[in-house]
């Protein structure tokens, strides 16, 4: 069984196999990802979907899972909100809409 450890090295998992283009390997992953997250909230983080979702290239399901994790003052938001891995949102208005809404 998955401990949460094992969810973050799976969303980093997800993550490269989405960036290396292997979008379908990746989906896959992220249904156990999912499934995990549905049945042990409190150990798989919406942070570790959105950089799960990241990866893949679906922006709406990352913006979707970051103000989730917002939302429940997850300690990983403000790593995702400066880290490189995520510069390729900062364009997207939602990002500016995150910031905000953490009072950055």
């Amino acid at each position: 069984e998955m401990s949460g450890g094992s969810a973050l090295s799976l969303s980093y998992l997800v993550y490269g196999t989405g960036k290396l283009g292997k979008k379908e390997e990746a989906v896959g992953l992220m249904k156990q990802l999912e499934e995990f997250q549905r049945l042990h909230p409190e150990v798989a983080k919406y942070s570790d979907l959105c950089l799960a979702w990241h990866g893949i290239g679906d922006n709406e399901k990352c913006f979707e899972y970051l103000f989730k994790s917002i939302d429940k003052r997850e300690e990983m938001i403000p790593y995702m909100i400066s880290s490189p891995v995520y510069e390729g949102l900062r364009s997207d208005p939602r990002y500016g809409e995150a910031k905000k809404k953490m009072n950055l």
